[in-house]
């Protein structure tokens, strides 16, 4: 069994947003102090999930309710009549659906793999999450809440504080400053790496305000996006 303060996050992405959305979980779950990889479900060696205690799956529904490409082996895979009932016995994990609702088959794959997983033993956290592309909100709208619950359900076994991860931020890009370092550090008290550097400050509750100089179009002009 895998050591402790690990979760593998997993996604099946056909139009990148799952991915995106299980990498931003993933880069809360390292201000949490929990240990683990996001990796596609097709990359992830699954012959490793017998072993897992705790695992989050991202996914999307194509088509007509079908897996995105990414995750097209590992879901054959685990619809193998051969696996025995008790395969997943020690995994505890959520799902997280992307899907459209003006589609008959809303959520299709995450409904399935839910399923399929309490089906080969694996005990879910929380139902699961039926993100909606037509909500006002975006698939926010759900995802935020659901969230919340899923971090407060890891928070006993994993001695994790889910407060944590609403107030810290870690971006996707490493950000470096390399303009005018000198006024920077006077002025904001930052070293080099903006995100990074050894300050206190907490600048995704305390913003630094930094004046934009060009804005410039990159895109072809005949590109349908207003100028």
């Amino acid at each position: 069994m895998c050591t402790a303060k690990r979760i593998v996050i997993l996604y099946g992405s056909q139009t990148y947003t799952s991915q995106e959305i299980a990498e931003r979980i993933w880069r809360t779950t390292k201000i949490l102090g929990l240990k683990g990889p996001v990796q596609a479900l097709d990359d992830y060696p699954i012959s490793k999930l017998i072993h897992e205690q705790y695992a989050l799956f991202v996914c999307a529904t194509t088509g007509e309710g079908e897996e995105p490409d990414n995750m097209k082996a590992f879901w054959k895979f685990l619809l193998r009549k051969n696996l025995p009932s008790n395969s997943l016995v020690n995994l505890k994990f959520g799902v997280i659906g992307l899907g459209d609702s003006s589609y008959d088959k809303f959520n299709f794959v995450a409904k399935k793999l839910h399923k399929r997983l309490m089906q080969l033993g694996a005990q879910p956290l929380l139902d699961t999450a039926l993100c909606d592309y037509q909500h006002d909100l975006g698939h926010d709208a759900v995802l935020m809440s659901w969230l919340e619950e899923f971090y407060a359900k890891l928070n006993t076994p994993l001695k994790i504080d889910p407060s944590i991860g609403v107030t810290k931020f870690v971006p996707r890009w490493k950000t470096t400053i390399i303009k005018n370092n000198i006024t920077m550090i006077s002025e904001y008290g930052l070293n080099k790496d903006m995100y990074f550097g050894s300050t206190n400050t907490d600048h995704f509750v305390n913003p630094i305000y930094l004046e934009i100089e060009s804005n410039t179009r990159t895109t072809h002009e005949s590109h349908f996006q207003v100028s």
